[in-house]
């Protein structure tokens, strides 16, 4: 009786451990496309400034701010890259 206590009690601790990583992984999942919405927008803006002005730098740069979330499936290391990417015009100058 004590082994089918303990067996109930492992899989109601795996159920549990199962439902919280789905939640976790639809909560990442919700990050990585608000981040990719963010770095997206900021990467038009860049498109469109290196466009009018022929810039190469804002104009490159916005281009990797719209495709790089697709490549990219944790959500930390998108922010890092994002971040990198829209400091990039200000210290490159050509």
């Amino acid at each position: 009786m004590g082994d089918m206590k303990k067996l109930m009690n492992y899989l109601l601790c795996v159920d549990e451990r199962r439902k919280r990583e789905e939640v976790s992984s639809k909560m990442e999942g919700t990050s990585l496309f608000i981040w990719g919405m963010v770095f997206g927008v900021i990467g038009l803006g860049f498109f469109t400034y290196g466009k009018k002005q022929m810039a190469m730098v804002p104009l490159f740069t916005g281009i990797a701010l719209f495709v790089f979330p697709y490549f990219i499936s944790n959500v930390y290391m998108l922010v890092i890259v994002g971040i990198i990417l829209v400091v990039l015009p200000y210290f490159v100058r050509i």
